[in-house]
């Protein structure tokens, strides 16, 4: 399996449900506190339950949600501050308002 995570969105003209899979070795995924470092079947993120993705990105360690509001997220690996917040997320965590 790639290490890169893959993140699909479901939209049905209601907020966006988002499914992810793939390496969560360092929490890029989003999904919190599972132990497991491969995830071969989409799970939801529940973070992002009830928010408006309006855009994806995933790099190796890290994955960042737009939201419509403009607002960002981000997690995944933060070993040098790259997610903009103060630690690592396994969670989805807000990031800047645009």
């Amino acid at each position: 399996m790639s290490k890169v995570a893959k993140v699909a969105e479901v939209r049905n003209g209601a907020p966006s449900v988002v499914y992810c899979w793939g390496n969560m070795a360092h929490g890029q995924l989003g999904l919190g506190g599972i132990e497991e470092e491969q995830i071969s079947e989409a799970r939801e993120v529940s973070a992002l339950n009830d928010k408006h993705v309006i855009d994806v990105t995933c790099g190796v360690h890290h994955t960042v949600f737009l939201l419509k509001t403009g607002v960002l997220y981000s997690c995944g690996n933060n070993d040098r501050g790259q997610l903009g917040h103060d630690k690592a997320r396994r969670r989805p965590g807000v990031l800047y308002i645009i």
